[in-house]
């Protein structure tokens, strides 16, 4: 009876393995699409060799900026564009521009009290902080982090803003 236990577990544990290995070549197999031209043009490209500290300082999101997760309009202008506005904000706000929404950011709130009782959640809260601070460039303790492969190959940090909302919600 002890040997008939044994072989389901491991039958068990064979197509629950084959079941996450080809999940894993299926995802890698349809990120290729994206993930090799994207590897073939940094390789010909100025981002080849990352990121410089100018780049992480210029194009990071403003801890000014962080209003913008719950007032859709903060600091925004109807004005037209113009080069003598660009150099005086240094990037379009559009970039920077990262929306979550009153709703959203309400029900994340109301999701940290079932936290406690399902322990893994406890991920999703450590990703979302570390996009966050991620997206702040230079402004954060782990801006520095920015100067390491693969994320020195990142074109723009504030990329990592929308990551941090998807992770908290």
């Amino acid at each position: 009876q002890i040997i008939i236990k044994s072989s389901a577990y491991l039958k068990d544990l064979m197509v629950n393995g084959l079941t996450i290995g080809f999940a894993i070549l299926l995802g890698i197999g349809l990120g290729a699409v994206q993930l090799l031209p994207t590897l073939e043009f940094t390789a010909n490209s100025t981002r080849q060799t990352g990121l410089d500290e100018d780049a992480i300082n210029f194009l990071s999101l403003r801890i000014q900026d962080l209003p913008t997760f719950v007032t859709p309009f903060y600091n925004f202008t109807y004005e037209p564009r113009s080069l003598a506005q660009l150099a005086q904000v240094g990037w379009p706000f559009d970039e920077r521009y990262s929306y979550i929404g009153i709703i959203p950011l309400v029900l994340a709130g109301i999701s940290l009290a079932f936290i406690v009782r399902k322990r893994q959640a406890i991920i999703f809260v450590l990703l979302g902080t570390f996009f966050l601070l991620l997206s702040l460039g230079n402004q954060s303790p782990i801006g520095i982090l920015l100067k390491l492969p693969p994320l020195n190959l990142f074109r723009i940090p504030v990329k990592f803003t929308p990551f941090a909302p998807l992770s908290f919600a």
